[in-house]
């Protein structure tokens, strides 16, 4: 068996950010450090989560959004333990034994031969570990992700059980089909017609893994191109003394077909 990791000691540079979070929740501290509860600190920690994606897909700024994130991590660890929950110790020990142990193809006797192998060696471990059955996956949902995100991820679940669709064409014949029934609905002023709008956006994410894509990553990337290009027909209209405006749509259509082919 390979060696497990040890997490005996904490790093100097750890024990430096518990002092300043110490430091800034003391009674001459931070008002505002002072204030914070477990509570009000998760928009904190999903506004940094993605300050973080944004720098990994831009290539600006990560090793700053990464001190952030971790910072912020830490400070919240103070939190729990004020509360009595948990501590920093226990929260690495219990992680790094948790990784060993849905990891059996690289700390035990097993071995995966492929990505999905590996993956349901850790869903079975996961099972496992909380005695669930193969369809109680289902019943662990972080629903505070976005809808994408989620539907990535419970269709990740789904396939890694078995069900899921056999490649890539049948789970786009399946978004298609998606596509076809929002149409319908839409075309007949049907109510359900954000029914049927969900149910292509989740088969849209779900064709996402057979791409071995990132359905937020893509849409991100999407919008990004998107201000890029507004930007650039934004300023060219500007260069004309041209108001962006529904009276001025033609022109701004004109310039967009400028702006897709200078921003490809």
């Amino acid at each position: 068996m390979n060696e497990t990791p040890d997490a005996t000691n904490t790093p100097n540079w750890l024990a430096e950010v518990q002092a300043v979070c110490r430091r800034l929740r003391a009674e001459d501290g931070c008002p505002w450090d002072r204030a914070q509860t477990l509570r009000t600190m998760t928009p904190y920690l999903l506004e940094e989560t993605y300050e973080v994606i944004d720098a990994i897909d831009t290539g600006v700024g990560l090793e700053e959004e990464l001190g952030d994130a971790l910072f912020l991590l830490v400070f919240v660890l103070e939190l729990a333990e004020e509360d009595g929950l948990t501590n920093l110790e226990k929260v690495v020990r219990a992680n790094l034994e948790k990784i060993v142990r849905r990891h059996p193809h690289v700390f035990g006797e097993n071995r995966a031969r492929s990505v999905e192998e590996a993956m349901e060696n850790w869903e079975r471990a996961k099972r496992k570990e909380k005695n669930d059955s193969a369809a109680g996956i289902m019943k662990r949902r972080p629903e505070a992700l976005p809808g994408l995100a989620l539907g990535f991820r419970i269709a990740e679940k789904a396939g890694a059980v078995g069900f899921e669709w056999k490649d890539w064409r049948e789970a786009m014949a399946k978004a298609e089909e998606e596509f076809h029934e929002l149409r319908e609905a839409l075309e007949a002023g049907d109510p359900r017609a954000e029914q049927e709008l969900g149910d292509t956006l989740f088969a849209l994410s779900n064709l996402s893994r057979y791409m071995k894509a990132d359905p937020e990553r893509a849409v991100r990337g999407s919008i990004r191109k998107f201000l890029d290009r507004y930007h650039h027909m934004e300023t060219a209209l500007k260069e004309r003394g041209v108001t962006p405006s529904p009276e001025a749509r033609p022109r701004m259509l004109e310039l967009w077909k400028e702006a897709r082919k200078a921003i490809p």
